[in-house]
């Protein structure tokens, strides 16, 4: 949970741990973040508005090191709602991090959030 003193909750994170023991390739992972991304599309009832599902890790690029490129940073598997297709939300995102699948909603005033702590941070320097 992200908030300030003025604006309040800005944005809410969910984690759901994932099992991968005896799951080399990630499917259980990559299941785990589908599943949690249907839910999402269901309740918003909205396809997400961007997907990104790549491997920057040319050396490993294959489906059974997906995971393995997962863990070092170099796979990203995410989803995300923007505008009107994350209404009542100003953005929502679902994404695979090691060990754990993740979905977010950030509420209207993020970016308020953001500034309010911008603020507080240099004026403590």
């Amino acid at each position: 949970m992200y908030y300030t003193e003025r604006q309040g909750i800005c944005k809410v994170d969910g984690l759901v741990e994932v099992d991968e023991r005896g799951d080399s390739f990630g499917n259980r992972h990559k299941a785990a973040v589908d599943d949690l991304v249907a839910r999402v599309e269901a309740k918003l009832n909205a396809p997400p508005t961007e997907e990104l599902d790549h491997n920057i890790d040319t050396l490993y690029d294959e489906p059974q090191y997906w995971l393995n490129a997962l863990r070092r940073g170099n796979a990203v598997y995410a989803f995300y709602w923007f505008g009107d297709a994350a209404a009542p939300f100003q953005s929502v995102a679902v994404r695979a991090m090691e060990g754990i699948a993740v979905v977010g909603f950030e509420f209207a005033n993020f970016k308020d959030c953001i500034a309010e702590q911008d603020a507080a941070d240099a004026a403590a320097f």
